[in-house]
């Protein structure tokens, strides 16, 4: 149906963010919405042209005739005088402006650098050590005052305090959480826990943690010398570059959890390639056993279609999302909801807005059996897809939800590609899980807990383990009185029947 496809057009969506694409099954990133053919000599009056027309054309907030009108006068021709389109950097501060006009929080306008790390998420493949890295001090800084004061700030001085407060220092370290499996990083020796101090000599102080990853990147088959500092004492670790697969789902047997029938596995996000395999293999192996933990803990979003996928892994039926979606100068409403053997789209009529639509399409597989006990672990920093797999599983009592309440992300992006490497991210509908809100206000787990102070211990999946064990009794319980109930009638039947053989009457069964 056209007007579907129209609501549901988009691309792909990193970070914070979320996109739309029309196939629920997809299991490729959807293109980009719009691609834009690069001109030799940089033209910021070109670049600012092509994204008035993107924020003009799909921004949710401008939906009468009268709110495109009344913006498109104030910002179509703001720069053409100021001297600011004539450079690159004038520019970025341009687009930067533009998209922050509209006052959403997930609005953004991405520069070379910001568009080239989206696309190597994406891709999950990318030249460097194969290690992930984090800041020590980066939970505690944003939880700070300080910090929080930055939100009064103006919006064009947010970023640059933002990177001041977590520039890395002699308190604020940069850390490796983990060296990917069969990495140069592994193979080179580098372990979780240790500090990165210095990249070829370079000290790292001052500098944010996108700078860092920068100079530890490069060209495959180059080494990079970093030094580290690990049990008080510094040495320098030579690291040859290679081409590394970045891993989204990281698995835990049983044996690993400690509850024998119970698998853990953990996704980082829904925005790599690899992430809708990655996640229906994790299924597959958890289908085995007795029960299975998610953890979408800190899991910012990814792509549509990859979300409704694994959704339809797990959930058989029950309504998935309910979208508002900007078409013309009108917001449209329509909902996916899955049947045990399609999905259902509802939506208004093209030809007559009263009147509604239904059309089907085919379903996911379910992996793991419908009785099977579901436990997903969130907080604060699960965001978007995120947020619309965990609120659909909870809407639906497919799952129980623990942790602290989620972002609380309710708008969806599509992602544009401009000219000169830049793409912004547009807020062109909003969404709800399930059927229950989540914008502002997050999905509210079932069983709020706090993750903890001590790193050893992590008290939200405690608590998932102590509520794996009662669920699979309960299910096992439910099964043996099924099965029971079956046999019961089954005996009677067949006592009935010799009966019937011996000369009794044909007498109608209950």
């Amino acid at each position: 149906m056209k007007l579907f496809k129209n609501l549901l057009a988009g691309a792909l969506i990193a970070l914070s963010t979320l996109a739309f694409a029309p196939a629920v099954s997809a299991q490729t990133a959807p293109a980009p919405a719009v691609v834009q053919t690069t001109p030799a000599k940089f033209d910021g009056y070109k670049l600012y042209k092509e994204a008035f027309e993107a924020w003009r054309d799909m921004h949710i907030k401008l939906d009468t005739p009268e709110a495109v009108e009344k913006w498109a006068k104030e910002w179509e021709h703001k720069f053409d005088k100021t001297g600011d389109l004539d450079s690159e950097e004038g520019t970025d501060k341009a687009l930067l402006k533009m998209a922050q006009s509209f006052g959403q929080r997930f609005d953004y306008s991405f520069d070379k650098k910001a568009t080239s790390a989206e696309a190597d998420q994406v891709r999950s493949t990318l030249f460097g050590i194969g290690a992930t890295l984090s800041l020590t001090k980066q939970a505690e800084i944003v939880k700070s005052q300080a910090f929080q004061d930055i939100k009064k700030m103006p919006k064009d001085q947010q970023l640059a305090e933002i990177q001041k407060q977590l520039a890395i220092s002699a308190e604020n370290q940069l850390k490796i959480e983990e060296a990917i499996e069969g990495s140069p990083a592994e193979k080179a020796g580098l372990k979780s826990g240790d500090i990165i101090l210095k990249v070829d000599g370079e000290d790292l102080v001052g500098k944010s943690q996108t700078e860092a990853i920068t100079k530890i990147k490069g060209d495959i088959n180059t080494t990079v010398k970093l030094t580290i500092l690990r049990d008080g004492k510094e040495q320098v670790v030579p690291v040859t570059r290679a081409e590394v697969k970045v891993p989204v789902v990281k698995f835990k047997s049983d044996k690993e959890i400690g509850i024998p029938g119970v698998s853990y596995f953990r996704l980082n996000d829904f925005m790599s390639k690899n992430a809708v395999p990655e996640f229906h293999a994790a299924l597959k192996k958890a289908a085995a056993g007795k029960a299975v933990i998610i953890d979408l803990r800190g899991n910012p979003g990814g792509v549509l279609p990859y979300v409704l996928t694994m959704s339809g892994m797990i959930l058989e039926d029950g309504p998935l999302l309910i979208t508002k979606s900007r078409v013309g100068d009108r917001i449209v409403e329509s909902e996916i909801s899955l049947n045990k053997n399609f999905v259902l789209r509802t939506e208004p009529s093209e030809q007559d807005p009263s009147q509604i639509e239904v059309s089907t399409g085919p379903r996911p597989k379910l992996v793991i059996p419908t009785d099977m006990p579901v436990i997903v672990l969130v907080d604060e920093g699960s965001a978007s897809a995120s947020e619309i797999l965990s609120g659909a599983l909870q809407h639906n009592k497919r799952a129980v939800v623990v942790g602290m309440p989620t972002h609380g992300k309710g708008v969806g992006q599509t992602v544009i590609q401009l000219s000169f490497g830049r793409s912004l991210h547009v807020t062109s509908f909003e969404f709800i899980p399930g059927r229950t809100p989540n914008d502002w206000t997050g999905v509210i787990p079932d069983h709020i807990v706090e993750r903890g102070s001590d790193a050893k211990v992590d008290l939200q999946l405690e608590k998932a383990k102590e509520l794996i064990g009662p669920m699979i009794k309960t299910a096992e319980e439910m099964k043996v009185k099924r099965d029971e109930n079956r046999k019961k009638h089954e005996d009677e039947f067949k006592k009935e029947l010799e009966r019937r053989a011996n000369g009794g009457s044909n007498e109608e069964l209950e």
